[in-house]
């Protein structure tokens, strides 16, 4: 088990009998969604063979998971209204969005439209939007597109939503940006 630890050092477990598998297998998920960590279950061959039946309701082995949902994040409101401000005095606005980003594809549509803003698309954030979208200028980066390259190299303000934004020389190093905000959900 110490092989793993240093990949996936928040929870790793070996099963020992298939009547583990259930409360491993849900602490491990949780885990990883709460933490944002790899977890690992070592399950050996021989125990992948043995027959399986649910657990009695016995001590130390009674269902306690109910499920999971992801924590609401909210942001402090003034963050928010320093980013808006930032937004708002943008004259050449882009936006760069990852895969972060993929559950949010109306929201960022709403917010284009609002500042007027292209939309680039990290290689793990090409599915978010469509690129026949009159905004959306493609993916940006060593694969990207010439639009893609020319907006960021050419906007005052960039707004990088999911995106860890890998392709920062695709962005004026002489005079660099005058302003960055970044969207992205905590670890």
């Amino acid at each position: 088990m110490s092989l793993y630890k240093d990949v996936a050092s928040d929870y790793v477990q070996m099963v020992t009998v298939p009547e583990q598998l259930p409360n491993v297998l849900d602490r491990a998920i949780r885990t990883a969604l709460t933490r944002r960590a790899p977890t690992a279950l070592i399950i050996p061959s021989d125990v992948q063979e043995l027959k399986y039946s649910p657990p009695a309701h016995e001590f130390k082995m009674v269902p306690s998971s109910l499920g999971f949902q992801r924590p609401g994040v909210e942001p402090a409101r003034d963050g928010l209204q320093r980013a808006a401000d930032v937004l708002n005095a943008g004259e050449r606005v882009a936006m760069l969005i990852g895969c972060g980003a993929r559950n949010a594809a109306r929201e960022i549509v709403e917010l284009a439209d609002v500042l007027g803003a292209g939309v680039a698309k990290a290689l793990l954030g090409k599915d978010v939007l469509s690129d026949e979208l009159p905004f959306v200028t493609g993916a940006i980066g060593l694969l990207g597109t010439r639009p893609s390259y020319e907006m960021m190299r050419d906007c005052d303000t960039l707004l990088t939503i999911g995106s860890s934004f890998p392709t920062r020389s695709s962005c004026r190093r002489s005079v660099g940006l005058a302003a960055c905000k970044s969207i992205s959900t905590p670890r």
